[in-house]
């Protein structure tokens, strides 16, 4: 992990963990959790972009 990266911690409802497990037994099985999730936020970024046009920050790919 770079020094400047941050940490989060989050919950997640009963729901949202079994989507996260389906996604990880499929689409990301192949990938760490931490990939995963970091892909899934960023997806989630790229979709605000429509509604917040300012919303602009470099993201650095992981290998």
């Amino acid at each position: 992990m770079a020094a400047n990266d941050r940490r989060f911690t989050i919950s997640v409802s009963p729901c949202m963990n079994e989507e996260l497990i389906l996604a990880k037994e499929g689409k990301y099985r192949n990938t760490t959790q931490n990939e995963m999730l970091r892909e899934l936020i960023l997806k989630g970024l790229e979709s605000l972009q429509g509604e917040h046009p300012t919303l602009s920050c470099h993201h650095e790919q992981t290998a």
